[in-house]
């Protein structure tokens, strides 16, 4: 089967090259030639374009994609941490409140009470 096809391919070598090499078809083959080079060369570059121009924008889609999609997500995590300073900030306060108020604050040795405010400043909150 290969042979064959070289055979084929063999022949229509020959065949061009005995028509481009009359004298009278030179000129009509070197005309055809650059013809036929000129097209395929540019029809090849606006296509290499519009695969890269695809390519190109598909790529941007998708980053603007992960960017927003990262975005949302840190909007998100800055909403939550600003949730839990609040939180803290608030039994901050509370706590301080409570030090300033309990009766046993001027002893040396720590209290019960003071000891529950330490445990809920340690756990983040009142349980």
């Amino acid at each position: 089967m290969t042979a064959i096809l070289l055979k084929f391919v063999w022949a229509g070598l020959q065949a061009l090259l005995e028509f481009v090499l009359k004298p009278s078809n030179l000129v009509i083959a070197g005309i055809l030639c650059v013809f036929v080079y000129g097209t395929g060369y540019f029809k090849g570059d606006a296509h290499r374009n519009r695969i890269w121009v695809a390519k190109i924008t598909a790529e941007r889609v998708a980053q603007e994609k992960t960017i927003k999609e990262t975005t949302d997500r840190a909007i998100a995590e800055t909403a939550r941490l600003n949730v839990e300073l609040e939180e803290r900030d608030a039994l901050i306060n509370v706590l301080q409140i409570e030090a300033a108020n309990d009766p046993n604050a001027g002893r040396p040795a720590i209290g019960t009470d003071g000891l529950r405010r330490i445990n809920r400043g340690r756990a983040g909150g009142p349980k």
